[in-house]
């Protein structure tokens, strides 16, 4: 597919950037940018050349491979995003270089996961199952694995997490198995409706052939915007799936409790073994950042949930535990904050943090207690003091928020709060 287009952009050098660049380092009309100066002088250091993007030759350039990080849609493009739209120039991201590439490669398989929660678990398990199983397995996309750094000649299948900010990107890809865990409102501040962002997550299932499989839940809406999009692939609804999980006990592994019918279904498909999944099931430890009970300092219990961006997320966690000192806020993403459980009966206290503080204070109910803490290491210290005087409960970091209000990512802050409570340790 590359060789024909003559003029391409790279937009955005982050990791996946710099892989496609790499990937067409041959090419001679190649104009790359990325809107970040930091960035543009680190890699001009090391010999990358930049030309200002008002001086590109626009009315001859055939291709623009973006970062999924930026937004094509909805007036928030920038300069290059609308000069590619007025140019008629077709825009694409890595994962799909990456599938124009792959089609020469037909006796592998790709499974594709998308959702709101929960994907980056799937995959991870899935992939540790698969590869246990004796199959050779890559795992790529969204979870921090650019999809051309994968050696596809060395795999059989092929993992991808992907979000919605890559699946606005596709135009060809398909998956042999897709699979769809949930859709709840997130990314507010860069869909026009919520009904945008749910078109984007089902452009999973786009190009799916009548050989290949949907897996998604059963709900009229979801049923209704597959037929729309795509009505070929088997479909089958996880949600109905029973069965039986002989020694398999979940309780301390909420998430992955939460995810088992989708991944029945999918080592189902691959055949493998009932036994040996729930085998593998029964070692695994959550992600790192996700309902990560961390430790228990003086009888109570320390969460790391900071990967709960979205109020579906948080109120997922304040569902797994009692007694509930709960630390929430950071940047709203403009996503619609009253769909936050406040009133939860879980819940002794609220630690207010971050950029949101002040909107959320308003709609917490009067019955609820709650204190703004300013900063995450004030909030862990108080919610632990006030769990103390009751001799039990969990202090439970589930911001329900970004972290890009006063952190690099859900990672940075989840890190943080690892090791405030590492020193309260160490002050027992």
């Amino acid at each position: 597919m590359l060789e024909n287009y003559e003029n391409i952009i790279i937009y955005g050098l982050g990791l996946s950037g710099l892989e496609v660049l790499n990937k067409l380092k041959n090419k001679k009309n190649i104009f790359i940018w990325d809107d970040s100066e930091k960035k543009r002088k680190e890699l001009e250091k090391k010999g990358y050349q930049f030309l200002d993007p008002r001086d590109w030759p626009w009315e001859n350039i055939d291709l623009l491979i973006s970062s999924p990080g930026i937004p094509i849609n909805f007036g928030m493009n920038s300069f290059i995003i609308k000069e590619s739209k007025k140019n008629n120039i077709k825009i694409i991201g890595d994962i799909e270089v990456f599938y124009q590439e792959f089609q020469n490669f037909k006796n592998k398989k790709i499974i594709a996961v998308t959702g709101t929660n929960g994907k980056s678990t799937f995959a991870t398990v899935l992939y540790e199952i698969l590869s246990k199983s004796g199959l050779k397995v890559s795992l790529g996309g969204n979870i921090g694995i650019p999809a051309l750094s994968l050696n596809i000649n060395e795999c059989d299948i092929i993992i991808f997490e992907i979000s919605s900010f890559q699946l606005e990107l596709i135009e060809d890809f398909k998956a042999d198995i897709s699979i769809l865990l949930n859709i709840t409102e997130d990314h507010a501040e860069r869909y026009e409706s919520f009904e945008e962002y749910q078109k984007t997550k089902i452009k999973i299932f786009l190009n799916q052939k009548d050989e290949d499989y949907a897996i998604l839940d059963n709900t009229y809406l979801s049923k209704k915007i597959l037929d729309e999009i795509n009505p070929s692939p088997r479909k089958i609804y996880f949600n109905e799936l029973k069965t039986n999980t002989p020694n398999l006990n979940l309780n301390k592994n909420r998430v992955l409790k939460y995810i088992l019918p989708a991944l029945i279904k999918v080592t189902d498909i691959l055949r493998i073994n009932r036994d040996f999944v729930f085998d593998e099931l029964s070692k695994y430890k959550n992600l790192n950042h996700r309902i990560d009970e961390i430790c228990s300092l003086n009888g109570i219990n320390f969460v790391n949930d900071s990967k709960a961006t979205n109020p579906a997320a948080a109120n997922f966690a304040i569902n797994q535990f009692n007694d509930i000192y709960w630390i929430l806020g950071g940047l709203s993403k403009d996503n619609d904050l009253n769909k936050l459980d406040l009133s939860n009966q879980n819940i002794k206290k609220i630690f207010l943090i971050g950029s949101s503080s002040k909107q959320i204070s308003k709609i917490i109910p009067k019955n609820i207690n709650f204190e703004v803490s300013y900063n995450l290491e004030n909030a862990t210290r108080s919610a632990y003091e006030e769990a103390l005087k009751d001799q039990k409960g969990c202090v439970l970091l589930s911001p329900g928020c970004s972290s890009q209000d006063e952190f690099n990512d859900y990672q940075d802050r989840g890190n943080m709060f690892t090791k405030i409570v590492n020193n309260l340790e160490v002050e027992c």
